[in-house]
């Protein structure tokens, strides 16, 4: 095909694909409730990794901020947020990078009748976000959540919430 330009029909474009790489990251499960909203109910838990550069040492510094928030225990109408945050490890961080999220559709929600009506989402990079529900199978999220232990961190969130609940109905027994 001729134009303007000249003959465009044998010109190979390579283009080699950058490296993967992320400047933060937030994995997020919203839980599912139904009915009357109770106090303690989960409503998120979160995963947040950010990093900063530290100029003595010459390097990114990263951390791990952990957030669940959940239906006040004092008020029902309100929500409670607690987190809390830790240093991680750059290996943690290769590993997650080999999993190139560029490479995923911004939306795996299921259009009919889906397993759970519970859903996750992954932010990354400030401006991406990747969102979908639990039966929708996305390798890159499963791995990212086993190496980041998201199963467990929910687990562990809702059971500190589950003891405050019960150590404030022991309290209001005994009175």
């Amino acid at each position: 095909m001729d134009n303007e330009y000249g003959d465009l029909k044998d010109i190979i474009v390579n283009r080699d694909k950058s490296v993967f790489k992320i400047t933060e990251l937030k994995l997020e499960h919203f839980h599912f409730n139904s009915g009357e909203m109770d106090s303690g109910m989960p409503i998120s838990t979160s995963i947040e990794l950010t990093c900063n550069y530290n100029y003595e040492k010459d390097k990114l510094e990263w951390k791990k901020i952990v957030s669940h928030t959940y239906v006040s225990i004092d008020d029902k109408e309100e929500y409670t947020t607690d987190s809390y945050e830790e240093k991680i490890e750059d290996e943690i961080i290769k590993k997650i990078e080999a999993y190139d999220l560029r490479e995923l559709k911004n939306n795996y929600f299921t259009e009919e009748e889906p397993e759970s009506l519970s859903h996750w989402e992954i932010t990354y990079n400030n401006y991406f976000k990747i969102t979908g529900t639990y039966d929708q199978r996305v390798n890159e999220f499963e791995k990212i959540s086993d190496i980041l232990d998201l199963k467990k961190t929910i687990e562990k969130e809702c059971k500190k919430i589950q003891k405050i609940i019960t150590k404030d109905f022991e309290v209001e027994g005994i009175e």
